[in-house]
């Protein structure tokens, strides 16, 4: 089995910080939500805070995209038998990891599109491009995985629950598609993740005995 080096004192820091970095995530989800709530509100009073916020829309683009794709790799990391301790890092943190994407998705989208297409009355779908389009049945699709990432959803579905948050890799193609509407370095990262995810249930499916 494969481990990284010297990743153990790395583990051991979040173990012994968890709680702060829960209460992180806490911060980060509430400064999240507020932005998404008062996206109107600084449109239409406050043009300067909502121009300042707009301009680093594409920026909470990518860093939804990067933890979106992290928390793929847990998985990926358990069937190719490798790197378990920074994958057990992650499964830690990763519930939180994909609020907080869902959150920075709904930002970026807010700020880039969304507010601006209500408020001008643009929002028609024969209006959207193709990126629109994509991102905006990403977001769909993420939207039930989002409500259910907590414990009381995963004791009342039971199997339903693990059905449910594999619809991940779906949305994982049509995120690959609205990137490719964005940005080449994006789409060309995205692509590569599916073909790694998709190398490592060809493992599990052909190439391991029962």
């Amino acid at each position: 089995m494969i481990e990284l080096p010297y990743w153990i004192n790395v583990h051991k820091f979040l173990v012994k910080y968890k709680k702060i970095i829960f209460t992180l995530f806490t911060i980060a989800y509430t400064i999240s939500i507020s932005l998404i709530s008062f996206g109107f509100l600084f449109y239409s009073y406050f043009p300067a805070a909502f121009n300042l916020i707009s301009i680093f829309s594409g920026s909470f683009g990518s860093l939804a995209l990067i933890m979106f794709l992290t928390t793929l790799f847990p998985g990926i990391f358990k069937r190719f038998n490798v790197f378990p301790l920074l994958g057990s890092s992650i499964v830690m943190f990763r519930r939180n990891i994909g609020i907080l994407m869902f959150l920075t998705a709904l930002i970026h989208s807010f700020y880039t599109f969304t507010i601006i297409a209500v408020m001008t009355s643009q929002f028609k779908p024969e209006l959207l491009s193709s990126r629109e389009i994509w991102g905006s049945l990403s977001l769909m699709i993420l939207l039930p995985v989002w409500l259910t990432s907590n414990d009381f959803s995963q004791k009342k579905l039971g199997k339903f629950w693990k059905m449910l948050q594999r619809l991940t890799y779906f949305s994982l193609i049509v995120i690959f598609l609205h990137v490719s509407f964005a940005e080449l370095k994006w789409a060309i990262i995205t692509f590569l993740v599916i073909l790694i995810e998709l190398a490592s249930w060809i493992k599990v499916w052909f190439f391991e005995k029962d």
